[in-house]
C-alpha cells in the first residue's frame, strides 16, 4: 500500500506486516514527513536501510523517546513481538517534539527505486538496541548499541 512520496519523487509503501501500524499517532503526519525527505540526502547502509528524521513545523506530538541522563534510572523489558530487551527510562514524562524518525528500506522494482516504510515514531532516532538482529557483532553500530 502506497502511503506517500519523498521530496525526491520516490514512492513509499508499507506492507501489512509493517511495524508502522503499531504507531497510529504517526499516521496523520507521515505524508508531511516523507515530503521533507530526499533520497539523495539519506544514508542507506549496506543492508538497504535508511534512518532519516524529519521536522514537521507546526505539528507537535508526545514522545517517550527522552534523552537519558546520568541521573536516570532505567529498566529493560521486552516489547511484543520483539525477542530482545529494550531500555525504558523510569519516572520521566513524555516530551513534546516536532521530529518524526523513520526507518526505510530501499527497494527496486522494474528499475524504479522505492522505499518500504519499516516504522515511524515521534522523537529523535534512539540508539539501536544490542539485541537488534540487524546489527552485526563487532561493527561500530553494534558497539555503540552495546555501550549505550
Amino acid at each position: 500500500m502506497n502511503i506517500g512520496t519523498l521530496a525526491s519523487g520516490e514512492i513509499v509503501f508499507v506492507t501489512p506486516e509493517s511495524h508502522f501500524f503499531t504507531h497510529p499517532d504517526t499516521h496523520a503526519g507521515i505524508k508531511d514527513a516523507l515530503a521533507k525527505l530526499s533520497s539523495a540526502d539519506m544514508h542507506v547502509d549496506a543492508s538497504g536501510i535508511a534512518r532519516p528524521e524529519a521536522r514537521i513545523e507546526g505539528k507537535e506530538e508526545l514522545t517517550i523517546c527522552v534523552p537519558v541522563t546520568a541521573s536516570d534510572t532505567f529498566v529493560y523489558s521486552k516489547r511484543a513481538p520483539r525477542t530482545w530487551h529494550t531500555r525504558f527510562v523510569t519516572k520521566r514524562e513524555p516530551i513534546k517534539t516536532d521530529t518524526m524518525s523513520l526507518v526505510l528500506r530501499q527497494t527496486e522494482e522494474a528499475g524504479v527505486k522505492k522505499f518500504e516504510l519499516i516504522t515511524a515514531f515521534w522523537g529523535p532516532q534512539a540508539p539501536r538496541e544490542p539485541g537488534d538482529s540487524s546489527l552485526a557483532p563487532g561493527t561500530p553500530e553494534y558497539e555503540e548499541a552495546y555501550n549505550f
